[in-house]
């Protein structure tokens, strides 16, 4: 079921729910029965002798312990010591005992995703609001929700006030997202489009909302993810392979040369039986490396100490040199390729021409100072250095202040009046008292679109704005000799004054390293789930994208069967608004063409893809864990 496109009074009564009163409290146990518990399901562990045993049937142990037994029979039948036997079975130990270490990650994925989990949830059941875990949350419960929670299931939104959204731990993307309970559409659309939907594990920013949970547990689109995880296969590195095709190879030649020298001393030496085959064994033998493992482990060890110089921890040994094999880097885009922190690009004030470096005017000063007295984002100086607190888009309003020595809020006029940002008006309107001119300042800031303005260049701008991938925010005012007793007049006749242009610039670092990945023969792919537009500036600003390359989204890439895909990968370098399927098809598509695949991201989301991939880069703090 297509939970945002459904009709919301069908789900209701699919559910059998009701508005105002919630469930009844004897479907709660019936719900939970179909529909699943609000936890994801618990792989099935595997026991320390399975682990093992898989171990020991790979090819070199089975060569090693092939060995172990001949050395131990030939020590046996000729009276001498077991030094060799018990070498080579610590050898096996050791590289049994060292991959089974490697081997919690797993286990670590999937309890980091529990850690995300709301823990408690405000619902209504029988006309009674309670909190209750979250686990216990069932589907057709009516929960409410409110600025600074965590949601605890998926839920469809039946109403929204103000409601903004932090889903950068599903799709990887930092800019707050603005629901709507009146959204409607009919086609299937990405994740961070779906404005009438809230999703398990992410955050209320702002606002009020009554929703109905549609969908918990591993049926939740975090749960999706952990099922993903939990689904994956371990494949062996490429250098892991190279050493078990050694091995077969090593083994085979041991075979045949102890033939031959059987064969050999049997019809042209007079040796006894006995003692001939003893002599091919023993030769046989010499021909199987048994400290390759050991040596191969040491020498990665020393790779995993220089990277560790570099901050990056190898958790999986043998990805040192898988990294040196890779073809393909797939990079998501927000906060591993660029900054996470939205910064003021462009400026535009209606008597100015645009700005975009250098001092500011006294126009242009003006113009950032009052977006600024618009914001609710707030900073502190600690040392000598500003932490900057807020939604990324005000923050970024606070930092651009800052850092033109423009941020003074001990003389910033005394807000007395805000009409908070929502999803309807898109904008967010505050009443300063003007001590100088004894009026009131109104101040309204939100998207272009909904300022009256009939200024040609003003859309021009705008439109040059849009086009570089800019977030564009709008500004007006007026002055007022007396609040009006309607607030909604205050956002009537005032005087558009201009825009700003912002975006989550790259890293400064990433043109150089993508620069160096092409000149080493690796392709580099940007894989997000923000939208085309901006997902191509950056990338075209970081050489990812070049002329002739293609642009493709989830919802076309979904509607590709996977020949179609295949016959596409050489042509496209960015893919936009992706799900973590998504990802994870993208990264299989390469590996089926023999690539060694890199995957970096960030993000819960990327996790599946990040695991999948030859070698997986987790980058930043959300969802690295994971």
């Amino acid at each position: 079921m297509e939970y945002s496109t459904e009709n919301l009074q069908k789900l209701i009564s699919f559910y059998k729910s009701d508005i105002q009163n919630g469930l009844l409290l004897d479907l709660v146990e019936e719900h939970r029965q179909k529909w699943g518990e609000n936890r994801f399901a618990e792989p099935k562990k595997e026991s320390i002798l399975a682990k093992i045993k898989n171990h020991l049937l790979e090819m070199m142990n089975l060569v090693l312990l092939f060995v172990a037994a001949l050395s131990a029979y030939l020590a046996f039948l000729n009276d001498q010591n077991y030094i060799k036997t018990i070498v080579v079975l610590l050898i096996i130990i050791i590289n049994i005992a060292v991959s089974m270490f490697q081997e919690n990650r797993a286990e670590t994925a999937l309890s980091a995703l529990k850690k995300m989990a709301s823990p408690t949830s405000t619902v209504i059941r029988e006309g009674k609001k309670s909190k209750v875990p979250s686990t216990e949350l069932v589907c057709g419960d009516i929960i409410a929700i409110k600025a600074g929670i965590q949601i605890g299931a998926d839920v469809r939104l039946i109403e929204a006030s103000s409601l903004q959204m932090d889903e950068s731990s599903l799709t990887g993307e930092s800019e707050p997202i603005s629901k709507d309970a009146n959204f409607v559409s009919t086609d299937k659309i990405p994740l961070g489009d779906q404005l009438n939907m809230v999703f398990s594990g992410t955050n209320v920013l702002n606002g009020t909302g009554k929703c109905l949970v549609v969908a918990v547990g591993n049926q939740s689109q975090m749960g999706q993810i952990a099922s993903l995880l939990e689904n994956q296969s371990k494949e062996k590195t490429p250098l892991q392979k190279r050493i078990d095709s050694l091995a077969k190879r090593l083994t085979i030649i041991a075979f045949i040369a102890g033939i031959i020298i059987f064969i050999v001393n049997y019809f042209l030496n007079d040796i006894p039986v006995l003692d001939n085959l003893m002599t091919a064994v023993v030769l046989g033998i010499a021909a199987v490396p048994e400290t390759l493992p050991v040596i191969v482990t040491l020498s990665l060890i020393y790779g995993v100490e220089n990277m560790a110089k570099q901050n990056a921890i190898i958790r999986n040994i043998p990805s040192v040199e898988t990294l040196g094999n890779a073809t393909i880097i797939a990079s998501d885009k927000t906060g591993t390729l660029t900054q996470n922190k939205m910064t003021i690009k462009n400026i535009w004030h209606k008597a100015r021409n645009e700005w975009t470096s250098g001092p500011l005017s006294d126009d242009e000063q003006k113009l950032i100072q009052y977006f600024g007295y618009a914001s609710n984002a707030s900073a502190q100086e600690t040392n000598g250095k500003w932490e900057v607190y807020g939604e990324p888009t005000e923050a970024a309003i606070i930092n651009f202040l800052i850092d033109h020595h423009l941020y003074k809020p001990e003389t910033a006029p005394k807000r007395l009046i805000e009409l908070p940002f929502d999803s309807t008006r898109k904008k967010m309107t505050v009443v300063l008292a003007d001590k100088i001119e004894n009026q009131y300042l109104v101040i309204t800031k939100g998207a272009f679109d909904r300022f009256v303005s009939t200024d040609k260049k003003a859309q021009r701008i705008h439109d040059q704005f849009a086009d570089k991938a800019l977030r564009v925010l709008a500004l007006s005012y007026k002055k007022i000799n007396t609040i009006p007793e309607q607030l909604s007049e205050l956002e009537e006749n005032q005087n558009f004054l201009g825009i700003i242009g912002m975006i989550d610039p790259p890293r400064p670092e990433s043109k150089i390293a993508v620069k160096e990945a092409r000149q080493a023969g690796i392709r580099p792919l940007m894989i997000t789930g923000d939208h085309a537009l901006t997902a191509k500036a950056i990338a075209q600003e970081l050489d990812i994208y070049r002329e002739g390359d293609k642009v493709i989204d989830g919802s076309s890439l979904s509607a590709l069967t996977d020949e179609q895909l295949d016959k596409q990968l050489d042509k496209i370098s960015v893919y936009a608004r992706v799900s973590p399927e998504d990802k994870l098809r993208i990264v299989n598509a390469w590996q089926a063409r023999g690539e060694i695949v890199a995957m970096t991201g960030d993000g819960v989301n990327d996790a599946p893809s990040l695991r999948a991939a030859d070698v997986g880069t987790a980058m930043g703090i959300a969802g690295t864990e994971v």
